[in-house]
């Protein structure tokens, strides 16, 4: 039925080739085929299909919705990390570098927002 070119192409997807007269019994021959006249159809699908599926399934749940809605807090303060205390630039190099300057980073801004709060009181 698919023909041998079946590969796993350099873009991630995958190339399934049949000819015509494999889609004669097939109810949606009119709609997927259309008028062309080419001997052949190709459809390409990702490779990471099934992992797309799973997760547009999940982000149909209500479950995923809460998450979303408390998503924009963490964002907005990483945003703010990145832009008012230079977390966007890594000073040193490599994975611990960049962990000890998160941690020195957030505990800057902890005493800002702590400093602001007694300020306040």
């Amino acid at each position: 039925m698919f023909s041998e070119k079946n590969k796993v192409r350099k873009n991630g997807s995958i190339a399934y080739s049949f000819h015509r007269c494999d889609c004669d019994k097939c109810p949606f021959k009119k709609q997927c085929l259309g008028d062309n006249s080419d001997g052949y159809k190709q459809i390409l699908n990702n490779v990471n299909y099934d992992i797309f599926e799973d997760q547009r399934n999940f982000e149909t749940t209500e479950h995923f919705k809460q998450i979303h809605k408390i998503r924009w807090k963490i964002e907005q303060r990483n945003s703010h990390l990145k832009n008012q205390y230079g977390l966007n630039i890594t000073y040193g190099t490599g994975l611990w570098s960049m962990k000890a300057q998160s941690f020195l980073t957030a505990i800057t801004a902890n005493i800002v927002k702590i400093t602001k709060l007694v300020a306040t009181v």
